[in-house]
């Protein structure tokens, strides 16, 4: 499950890294290197807030690249669904 999960995402990091946001691609590069971060932080530790930084920082990042073809859109939409915060158990 964490392999296909990680192959996920780095697909999604390959797809929006190229994108541009039609005010300006640095908004588009930002948003970029965000969900990088948050992606990073979630791997190295799991808890639930970083799970949802990723989502948010994906949302933001679709919505700032707007040169996405109709293909990559479902590959997100499916990551959208299959991305669930609430599968993820925090250790105490």
């Amino acid at each position: 499950m964490k392999t296909k999960l990680l192959l996920v995402l780095a697909a999604f990091a390959l797809v929006f890294s190229s994108c541009r946001r039609t005010g300006g691609p640095l908004s588009c590069a930002a948003d970029t290197v965000r969900y990088s971060e948050d992606l990073s932080a979630f791997l190295a530790n799991q808890t639930k807030g970083n799970c949802e930084a990723v989502k948010k920082s994906i949302t933001n990042l679709y919505k700032s690249c707007t040169t996405l073809s109709a293909i990559d859109r479902e590959e997100y939409e499916e990551f959208e669904e299959d991305f669930n915060c609430d599968e993820i158990v925090e250790n105490s």
